[in-house]
């Protein structure tokens, strides 16, 4: 490969599960692993209370319980809706916003393992 020019990768943005693949040596597909060695992360972001950072995948999932109300679930599902938004800490977030945190949190996994 030309330097600079990295695998082939191809992301699936789903509604429930994300993932991230790319192509290896072979010419096979190869998933990447979470950091806890799962094959996809949950497609949910959590607003941490206070600081309204953005946590992506499992710990967002485990964590949503404890505020329910700062979470965002299944976005990919208002994609059609141009009037949709999540309100959080006086801010109307849209569904591109929220799948985007989900696609660099991907990516932050593709460029660590690749």
């Amino acid at each position: 490969m030309d330097a600079g020019v990295g695998p082939i990768t191809g992301i699936d943005l789903g509604t429930t599960f994300s993932s991230i693949a790319f192509l290896n040596a072979f010419g096979r597909a190869e998933i990447v692993p979470t950091p806890e060695g799962a094959r996809s992360i949950p497609s949910v972001v959590l607003f941490e209370p206070g600081s309204g950072q953005a946590v992506v995948g499992q710990a967002a999932k485990e964590r949503s319980i404890e505020c329910p109300d700062r979470v965002v679930e299944f976005v990919k599902r208002e994609m059609g809706d141009p009037d949709w938004v999540f309100p959080v800490d006086g801010k109307e977030l849209r569904h591109q916003t929220i799948s985007a945190l989900i696609l660099r949190r991907l990516i932050d996994m593709g460029e660590a393992k690749i």
